[in-house]
C-alpha cells in the first residue's frame, strides 16, 4: 500500500480512497490540485494498485483497513478531519467508521452503490469483472468498447484529451494482476454494513450522481441512519472530469468541511429547467428498475 501526503500545510486533513482498478493519481488527476489547495491531502493506493507494489495483491476490506488505520494512527493520532470514498473506497471507508480505530469528523461517499450478495453471485460477478478487463487486453475492437462504455458511465464528452485521458486508464487496468481485480469486487460484493448505520460524532455525506438511478438513493437510505444526501444529475463521479459539476461538489466538501466555498457559474434558467427535467426523468427511470425487479 502507498501514500503520499500533500497540500496545505495547515490544512484540514482529507484522505482519499479511489474505486476499484485504479490509483489515485488517476482517478483525481483533474481535482487533486484544487483539492490540495484547501486541504491536507492523503491519498492512498491500495494493494495492488500503487507503482511499487502491483505484483502484492489486493486481499481484502478489512486488510486494507487495517493498514490505513495504522497509518493514519501513526502519522494524525487517529483522527482525520475528513474522508473521501468513491465507489470500492466508500465500501473501505464504511468498513473504517464502523470498527471505530480511528475517528472521521466528515464522511463523503461517492458513486457508491453497496449491493450486497453472497459468495456465489460474487465469485460470479468478479469473474466476469476480470474476463472483461483482461479480455480487452489484446483486442481492439473490444478494448474500443470498453472505452467508449467507461466515457458514458464517468459523464465524458468525447475530445482528444478525454481519449487519451481513458487511454491511460485503460492501460493501467490491464497491467493488474486478476487477483486484485477479482478480490475487490469480490470483496465489494460481500462486505456489509449493519442497516440504519451510524458512527457518534461522524456526518456522513453522499454525494448522489442522479443518473445512476433511484435504486442507489434507496440503498443509501437503508445503510445509513439519515444520511446527508446531495444530489447532482450527473453520471458516475462525473464531477471529478467534468468542470460543469467540479465547482458544486467542490464546494458540499468545504462546505461540510466548515471552510470557505468557491464562486459557482450562473446556471441559466434554461439549463436548470433542463438539469430538472433530466433528474425527473432519471428518477423516473429509477423507480420503474425497481419497480421491475420487485415483481
Amino acid at each position: 500500500m502507498e501514500f503520499h501526503v500533500t497540500g496545505r500545510e495547515d490544512g484540514k486533513t482529507l484522505l482519499l480512497l479511489p474505486r476499484a482498478s485504479t490509483c489515485w493519481e488517476l482517478q483525481f488527476r483533474y481535482v487533486y490540485d484544487l483539492l490540495a489547495e484547501h486541504f491536507r491531502v492523503i491519498c492512498v493506493n491500495y494493494d495492488g494498485c500503487g507503482k511499487n507494489d502491483r505484483f502484492r495483491p489486493f486481499t481484502n476490506f478489512t486488510d486494507q483497513a487495517e493498514k490505513i488505520e495504522a497509518y493514519v494512527t501513526e502519522n494524525f493520532e487517529g483522527h482525520l478531519d475528513g474522508a473521501y470514498g468513491s465507489a470500492l473506497g466508500a465500501g473501505i471507508l464504511s468498513q473504517m467508521l464502523y470498527r471505530g480505530n480511528i475517528h472521521v469528523d466528515e464522511a463523503f461517499m461517492g458513486g457508491a452503490d453497496f449491493e450486497r450478495g453472497g459468495k456465489i453471485a460474487a465469485a460470479f460477478a468478479s469473474q466476469m469483472t476480470v474476463r472483461g478487463l483482461k479480455g480487452a487486453r489484446w483486442s481492439g475492437s473490444k478494448r474500443q468498447s470498453l472505452k467508449g462504455m467507461l466515457m458514458r458511465g464517468f459523464g465524458m464528452t468525447w475530445s482528444e484529451e478525454a481519449s487519451n485521458y481513458m487511454d491511460d486508464y485503460l492501460d493501467f487496468m490491464m497491467r493488474l494482476n486478476r487477483k486484485t481485480i477479482y478480490r475487490q469486487t469480490f470483496s465489494d460484493y460481500v462486505t456489509g454494513l449493519p442497516e440504519d448505520f451510524s458512527v457518534e460524532g461522524t456526518n456522513i455525506h453522499i454525494i448522489y450522481s442522479v443518473k445512476m438511478g433511484l435504486a442507489y438513493e434507496n440503498r443509501y437510505l437503508k445503510q445509513f441512519h439519515q444520511p446527508d444526501i446531495r444530489k447532482f444529475n450527473m453520471q458516475h463521479e462525473q464531477w471529478m472530469v467534468d468542470p460543469e459539476f467540479t465547482t458544486k461538489v467542490m464546494n458540499v466538501l468545504l462546505e461540510c468541511m466548515g471552510e470557505e466555498t468557491l464562486p459557482e457559474p450562473e446556471e441559466t434558467a434554461a439549463e436548470a429547467a433542463a438539469a430538472a427535467e433530466e433528474e425527473a426523468a432519471a428518477e423516473a427511470e429509477g423507480a420503474a428498475e425497481e419497480a421491475a425487479a420487485e415483481e
